[in-house]
């Protein structure tokens, strides 16, 4: 039988593993052409939200099963508030995660879109691989910052 730290920090491993995928393929598809920006969003929402659950794994909180990344930071306020503060601009890719997959449920505008045409490096699907990287390296450089807490 397994300590039950080291499960604990396997389930989080997991969680993080599966928010990787989502901000690479973001990352990806990002560079390969701004038309798929409907899908870097989605994916950036997606890796938010698993990082998100990652931490609160890890600090053994308790989260209803939800897309929305105003509630999972809520409950990230409650242990981590510093974190929490510094991704609540995060909150704008809830929608994408699970709310516009289908015809008919786009928004008007992407995040940080205006009626203006962006270049690559200002497009809407740019910002939020931006903010969703803000997630990447806070959990590479604070997730297991607790004290007494060992790393990967």
């Amino acid at each position: 039988m397994k300590p039950p730290e080291q499960v604990l920090r396997e389930l989080v491993r997991q969680w993080i593993d599966k928010a990787e995928l989502d901000y690479h393929a973001a990352t990806h598809l990002m560079e390969a052409s701004d038309r798929l920006r409907q899908i870097v969003v989605f994916h950036c929402q997606q890796a938010a939200e698993k990082y998100l659950k990652a931490l609160l794994v890890r600090h053994q909180v308790h989260f209803p099963k939800t897309h929305s990344i105003r509630e999972l930071l809520d409950l990230t306020s409650s242990v981590a508030p510093a974190a929490a503060r510094s991704l609540a601009g995060c909150v704008v890719l809830t929608p994408y995660g699970v709310d516009v997959r289908y015809p008919g449920d786009l928004p008007d505008l992407l995040p940080g879109q205006d009626t203006a045409r962006h270049s690559r490096n200002q497009s809407p699907a740019g910002g939020s691989v931006g903010r969703t990287s803000r997630f990447a390296s806070w959990f590479s450089n604070q997730l297991w910052a607790a004290p007494g807490a060992r790393g990967r």
